[in-house]
């Protein structure tokens, strides 16, 4: 039986209304942490070259150790179940498969980051990239951070329905799926094929055209990797305080982690955009109307 898709024009409307408060709340805190830029820059005594490599390093590696271990933390302790997403035995990703995913990170976090960061800032300042002076006007930095969410969330959709293709998924995007049931680390846990077209270029690309200030740079980072960390989480934190303030991304969550668990449709990012305009959210439509019964 067909389930009635989603209509277009709320989809849009949402999808927009999230884009703008990612990227008003975005540009504001980098004006507001500007100083901040400055003490840095004077501790480090770095060339803008290296602190652009330093500190994406830095926000980077704060994020992925602190946030997901924290994470990984309180959910052996039995913290925060009431917002854990429902998981089979079969889903809970085992300890030897946690273990292999902090080992793989190991060179690409330390080694070819650094390497990759310091041989791309040139061609981030080809585009008009610095470091140093103020921050281009609030809305020239919300633009710039909302055309860098629809760059990372359009190459994002279309890099990973490619890579479940027939003939790509068993020798590239498998093993991201080893995670039936996710958490924070398996965000980047991905062949290097993956790494490159579906996290790393989606993420720089937009930031790099658009000639991002390092400083709005280092803080769209953090914002890219809260969300794709909290997204893989296996958490849900709809109905909380940082929720309600549109802090936090409930709805992302519950969107991939049903790519995982069930590993059918929702390809995008969590605005569910591309997926709804090319047909391949159905799976969740069905899954959505199925929820809705089971709870009248």
């Amino acid at each position: 039986t067909m389930v009635a898709a989603r209509q277009t024009g709320p989809i849009l409307v949402e999808t927009l209304i999230d884009c703008v408060r990612v990227a008003v709340l975005t540009a504001l805190l980098a004006r507001s942490t500007l100083p901040l830029r400055d003490v840095l820059v004077h501790a480090l005594g770095l060339s803008d070259r290296w602190f652009f490599v330093v500190m994406s390093v830095a926000v980077h590696e704060t994020l992925y150790y602190g946030m997901n271990g924290l994470l990984l933390i309180l959910e052996a302790r039995g913290a925060l179940a009431q917002y854990k997403m429902p998981r089979l035995p079969s889903q809970v990703p085992t300890a030897a498969l946690i273990k292999r995913t902090l080992k793989d990170s190991f060179v690409g976090h330390w080694i070819v980051q650094p390497i990759t960061l310091y041989l791309l800032y040139p061609a981030f300042q080809h585009f008009g990239t610095v470091l140093g002076g103020d921050l281009p006007p609030l809305w020239v930095c919300a633009v710039q951070v909302g055309l860098g969410q629809l760059c990372n969330d359009t190459l994002f959709y279309w890099s990973h329905r490619l890579l479940h293709h027939p003939r790509v998924y068993a020798s590239v995007h498998k093993k991201h799926h080893e995670y039936k049931g996710t958490i924070g680390f398996a965000a980047e846990y991905a062949h290097p094929v993956e790494q490159f077209l579906s996290n790393q270029l989606p993420s720089a690309l937009g930031p790099l055209l658009c000639g991002m200030h390092v400083w709005l740079w280092c803080v769209y980072l953090c914002w890219r990797l809260w969300r794709t960390y909290e997204v893989h989480s296996g958490f849900c934190f709809r109905g909380t305080l940082l929720s309600r303030l549109g802090l936090l991304h409930a709805k992302g969550a519950e969107y991939h982690d049903f790519h995982h668990t069930h590993n059918d449709g929702n390809f995008g990012s969590g605005s569910g955009v591309w997926d709804h305009l090319f047909g391949t959210e159905d799976a969740w439509v069905r899954h959505l109307a199925a929820r809705d019964r089971r709870a009248e």
